[in-house]
């Protein structure tokens, strides 16, 4: 299976958001694979369909702000726009996320609204 996919630098967490639709259970695998071929990627995401919209699945489940401003971004530039305010369903977040993006010369700035963690495990 080929992958599409797009390596970010999120603050200096790069990130790799898969625009290929990949199946749940094929994600880790998958994953694994990016991670291989673009080393100094730290985490993958998988952009989902939902509901006529679109959705980020992180590949460990968790949710990430520097993804979601990455998926932000890809929206703005899909969508041809130089700022955006859009609401980012993501894992590991109970409700839509409110992100804002906005593009510079060579970059984007944004922020994200941190959502309270759903649950925390002792080690």
């Amino acid at each position: 299976m080929r992958i599409y996919y797009t390596v970010l630098d999120p603050t200096g967490n790069i990130t790799a958001l898969a625009q290929t639709p990949v199946p749940r259970q094929l994600q880790p695998a998958a994953a694994k694979a990016i991670m291989e071929k673009d080393a100094e990627c730290e985490q993958v995401g998988f952009i989902e369909k939902s509901f006529g919209s679109e959705r980020l699945q992180m590949m460990g489940g968790e949710f990430c702000g520097n993804a979601a401003m990455s998926f932000a971004v890809l929206r703005a530039e899909k969508l041809g726009l130089d700022n955006l305010e859009t609401g980012v369903e993501i894992s590991g977040a109970a409700e839509p996320v409110p992100v804002v993006v906005k593009a510079e010369k060579d970059f984007y700035t944004g922020t994200v609204s941190m959502p309270l963690p759903l649950e925390i495990k002792a080690l």
